[in-house]
Parts: structure tokens; C-alpha cells; sequence
């Protein structure tokens, strides 16, 4: 039984309702810094070309572009 794959889908689909939910409470701008800070930020890459560098990938990971992005995601990853 792939318990991992299976939280990987979980964590994803909470995430996504989380930002929704971020989006949607509060002004765009509060929003624009929420995805600031999770997500991958090109010209913030390299400040850190250490183990610390990879981070903003793995939060990365979680965050999907829209209600469509979500589910083609999650099949691929099932």
C-alpha cells in the first residue's frame, strides 16, 4: 500500500484549499506576500547555494496554479 504517495496526495489537496483560502480572506496584496513566501522565488534562488537553497522547492512542491493544475497533478502523482 503506498501510504507515502497517498499523504503526498493528502498534504496537497490542504495546501491548495489552504491557499484558496488565503486568497480569498484577505487583500491581493496579502495574498501576493503569502505566495512571496512559499513559493519559488527565481531572483532569491541563489542567495543560498547551500542545502538551505533546495527549501524553496520542497514548499514549492505543494502550491498548484489553479483548480484545474490541482487535479492533473495529484493523477500523475497517483
Amino acid at each position: 500500500m503506498p501510504f507515502f504517495t497517498y499523504a503526498l496526495l493528502v498534504a496537497n489537496i490542504v495546501v491548495f484549499f489552504y491557499e484558496i483560502q488565503v486568497e480569498r480572506s484577505g487583500s491581493q496584496r496579502d495574498f501576493i506576500l503569502w505566495l512571496h513566501r512559499w513559493a519559488v522565488v527565481p531572483r532569491e534562488l541563489f542567495r543560498d547555494p547551500g542545502p538551505a537553497g533546495l527549501i524553496p522547492f520542497l514548499k514549492a512542491t505543494f502550491l498548484h496554479g489553479g483548480v484545474l493544475h490541482l487535479p492533473g497533478d495529484m493523477l500523475f502523482l497517483w
